[in-house]
């Protein structure tokens, strides 16, 4: 009958309503929780462009000598301490990243 079909109609209507918002909620979830990842080592990174930055002004004062080499010596230190720390959240949102895409 067509209330039959018509009935049919409507409830393979809202079934695909229905997964497609539930697909929506899934990739909006996954989105955020990717984003959430990628500032973590955006953050580490630009902290550690901001350290090489620092590095570049000590050598520059070491070279005017208005600085030692003692002061550039801890300032490549920190550089170095700011790579790993940079490197380590780099391997780890990439391990979140792949864990999440399955």
């Amino acid at each position: 009958s067509n209330f039959t079909r018509s009935a049919g109609r409507q409830w393979q209507a809202s079934s695909q309503q229905a997964l497609a918002r539930q697909s929506l909620q899934q990739m909006d979830h996954l989105w955020w929780t990717l984003r959430d990842t990628l500032d973590d080592y955006l953050d580490a990174a630009e902290y550690e462009i901001g350290v090489y930055q620092d590095v570049f002004s000590a050598i520059s004062a070491y070279e005017g000598c208005a600085s030692t080499s003692a002061q550039v010596a801890s300032a490549y230190g920190r550089s170095l301490a700011a790579k790993d720390h940079a490197g380590r959240h780099l391997r780890a949102s990439w391990r979140k990243s792949t864990n999440l895409m399955g």
